[in-house]
Order: C-alpha cells, then sequence, then structure tokens
C-alpha cells in the first residue's frame, strides 16, 4: 500500500489537486468480483486487481499467466510489452481504461509443512481462488483437490488450519507468516521439484 499511497500523492501533487485517490486497503471493499461489481455500479471509480480480476474484464490477459510459460522477468517484460496495446484496447473495449501492471513475483508455493512432489501437495489443503476459471482449470488438471475460498477468508483460514498450502507470489509470504508462528516453507526455491513438476504435470506434457 506505501507504493500506491506515494502513486496517488504523486498524481495528486501534478495535477494541482485535482485528481485525489480515497483508498480502502485490505479487502474492506470485498474480493475482486465485489470490486468489480461496484465499479460497474459507480460505487468505485476504481480497483487494483490480480489475474482473477483483469480475467473477468479481459480474460485474454491471463496468458500472462500460464504456469511455466516464463524463465525470467526479462521474458515476462518484453512479452508483456508486446502485447500490452491490445490488452489496453481489449479493457477499453469493455469499458475500463487499463492504468498499468505491478509485478508481485512468480508464484511458489508456501505450506505449514514440506512438500516435496505431486503427491505430498495433493494430500494438503490448498487453496484456490474461488471462481477463478484459470486456477480451477489448473488444480482440474493436476488432480490436486483445492479448497475454494475467496480471498479475504483465507487468513482466517490458515489461522484455523481450514487451508494449510497457498500457492501465491512472494509477495505473499509476509502476510502468510505473520499467521503462523512457524515459518513457512518455500518449496519452489527448490527449483529440482520445479524441473519435477514441469516433466511430470500432465497438463505440461507436449504431444509427440
Amino acid at each position: 500500500m506505501n507504493v500506491i499511497h506515494a502513486w496517488a500523492a504523486q498524481v495528486a501533487k501534478a495535477s494541482g489537486g485535482r485528481l485525489r485517490f480515497k483508498l480502502y486497503p485490505g479487502g474492506v471493499m470485498g474480493d475482486e468480483p465485489d470490486m468489480l461489481r461496484e465499479i460497474r455500479l459507480g460505487e468505485l471509480q476504481g480497483a487494483a486487481f490480480t489475474g482473477h480480476g483483469i480475467g473477468e474484464i479481459y480474460s485474454p490477459a491471463r496468458v500472462l499467466e500460464i504456469s511455466f510459460l516464463f524463465h525470467n522477468y526479462a521474458e515476462v517484460d518484453y512479452v508483456r510489452g508486446k502485447l500490452l496495446p491490445q490488452i489496453r484496447r481489449g479493457f477499453r473495449r469493455h469499458g475500463f481504461v487499463l492504468l498499468g501492471f505491478m509485478d508481485t513475483g512468480f508464484v511458489y508455493v508456501f505450506s505449514h509443512v514440506s512438500v516435496d512432489s505431486l503427491k505430498a501437495l495433493k494430500a494438503r489443503r490448498v487453496w484456490m481462488w474461488e471462481g477463478d476459471p484459470l486456477e480451477r482449470a489448473f488444480f482440474k488438471v493436476s488432480e490436486i483437490p483445492p479448497v475454494p475460498l475467496a480471498l479475504p477468508d483465507v487468513y482466517t483460514s490458515l489461522s484455523t488450519g481450514l487451508v494449510d498450502t497457498v500457492l501465491v507470489p512472494p509477495l505473499w509470504r509476509h502476510c502468510v507468516s505473520m499467521v503462523h508462528k512457524d515459518p513457512v516453507h518455500d518449496q519452489y526455491a527448490d527449483y529440482r521439484w520445479y524441473r519435477w513438476f514441469a516433466r511430470n504435470a500432465p497438463f505440461l506434457r507436449q504431444p509427440a
């Protein structure tokens, strides 16, 4: 939020005070589908979305989230730069203006216990963002039984044990570690598991 507050202050200064933002942090306005609905009703004028919300506006933009598509940020920046004009046009066609992208990092597996194989991951209580078609497809082809929850319910569910594993960017690690007293294991830090998953996950196998 510090970055967003700094950006809002710069906009207010550059516009001579004509443009000011009232920010609602911490999910107080609901999950991403809730915020989209509020924007369409005129109750909000904008929001910061992840791929879930972006896909509800312009689904082709989610090609940037395909598992194991990119190896590093240079590839991400290059491909996104090429696709950005098309994505901006897609947003405008659906009544939105894309102000920009914020990077939160590659998705990692964070768990309260060690997860060193796909079999081990299937035994965990893994959070899936409720209503997200891309995540639903990932869990289906991976044959991982998820726990579907809206985003505001995740922190409480980590505390109660309803879920014990999340697939999220590193930005979340601080939040997850605040919930758990013990350190949260980061299994994608071991790229041997990353390579094993990429080699064995059924939806990643290339046709002969």
